[in-house]
């Protein structure tokens, strides 16, 4: 009787440690820096024990425009517009989880007349704001936006910096990642 009354002792506890770990946060944070030095994204997940940061560094001009031709070749839209609806739904499904903690976005631009870098800051910030609030809509946030343009009337620049950081309990990311895998594996079976 007392080895039975150990054994669900012994479960239970393995249950509350499961269960607390599924619930424990896990921080995704994105990094964007485009300047004429630096062109570099990075995302950093940050949960339970462990750290993992990747960064890519950009295609420099031409070579941005090809890789950006190719993924936008029609035949290529057309035979996986059922797997970017699937995975539009399972990520929207992820974001309703997620919960920002930081939005940062700093831009200096300038054009080469004035009155086109004046016209360029509002549109500026119109589509930060417009970028800010279609994420906030489908991602839960409290955090204010710290959003700024420097507007350089004399000379030719553009330079940007933006950090994102959500966070997310580490149960819904495992159950969300195997449904996208699962619909990854249907796409490369019809292929």
């Amino acid at each position: 009787m007392g080895i039975w009354i150990g054994l669900g002792i012994f479960t239970l506890v393995i249950l509350i440690i499961i269960l607390w770990l599924l619930h424990k946060p896990v921080e995704i944070a994105l990094f964007l820096v485009y300047s004429k030095s630096e062109k570099v994204a990075t995302i950093r997940i940050t949960g339970l024990f462990t750290n993992y940061e990747k960064s890519l560094i950009l295609p420099q001009g031409e070579q941005f425009l090809d890789q950006l031709t190719v993924m936008m070749n029609e035949n290529h839209k057309r035979k996986k517009q059922t797997f970017y609806r699937q995975t539009y739904e399972q990520l929207m499904d992820l974001a309703s989880s997620l919960k920002m903690k930081e939005f940062k976005w700093k831009t200096v631009f300038g054009l080469s007349k004035a009155n086109e870098t004046a016209i360029l800051y509002g549109v500026g910030y119109s589509i930060k704001h417009a970028c800010f609030h279609g994420i906030k809509k489908y991602v839960k946030s409290t955090t204010i936006p710290e959003i700024a343009i420097e507007p350089n009337f004399h000379q030719t620049e553009f330079e940007t910096n933006f950090s994102c950081i959500f966070f997310a309990p580490f149960g819904h990311i495992i159950g969300n990642l195997r449904k996208l895998k699962s619909i990854v594996n249907e796409v490369d079976n019809y292929e």
